[in-house]
């Protein structure tokens, strides 16, 4: 069986790499002074680090190399940072922290801004993010939580019931009260630090 990978530009790759230290910690540092982060900004930092992911794949497949591990990892505390404001917020101090751009931010209990969630795909696409670096129990309770806010709207969806089974399979969640205890018990303290 031979497997092809798809093309992609020569353009399209330069500028997902081109200068992407300085780009990434601007963006960082100008969504943060723009106001409260939020999930849609620790959604648009998760997917830069997943663009460059993708460029860097296509000279090393393997993306075995510290660079691609350090995106990586950056992707998925994104990602999982934007579930954990969807699952905390504003209910329970927690932070988000990017090695990477060494900037994190730090979240109180308060009314200050509205409840947000996040999406099935996006939770499902932060979970594959955080089962490729073994870290989904770590946010195991923060997933639980996030997901509670979409589960009624999507089930019987196929994004809904592909939720509930990685639910599930990966977290040990099945909805009942014994695994919906033990999910918490294995989940992280309110921390999207890893």
């Amino acid at each position: 069986m031979r497997i092809e990978r798809h093309q992609v530009g020569v353009a399209v790759v330069s500028a997902a790499r081109e200068d992407f230290t300085n780009r990434i910690g601007g963006l960082v540092r100008s969504m943060s002074r723009a106001g409260r982060m939020a999930t849609y900004e620790w959604q648009s930092i998760a997917e830069e680090f997943h663009d460059y992911l993708g460029a860097l794949s296509v000279e090393t497949p393997d993306l075995d190399t510290p660079d691609a591990r350090a995106a990586l990892k950056e992707a998925s505390e994104a990602a999982a940072g934007a579930v954990a404001y969807a699952a905390y917020h504003p209910h329970c101090t927690f932070q988000v922290f990017l090695e990477y751009v060494n900037f994190g931010m730090s979240y109180d209990p308060g009314a200050d801004a509205p409840e947000e969630s996040v999406t099935p795909g996006e939770w499902i696409d932060a979970l594959c993010l955080s089962v490729l670096r073994d870290k989904a129990k770590w946010h195991g309770e923060a997933f639980h939580f996030a997901r509670l806010k979409f589960a009624e709207r999507a089930q019987g969806t196929p994004v809904g019931e592909l939720a509930t089974a990685l639910t599930a399979v990966v977290l040990d969640d099945t909805g009942d009260d014994a695994s919906t205890r033990r999910a918490r018990r294995r989940g992280s303290p309110p921390s999207t630090s890893a």
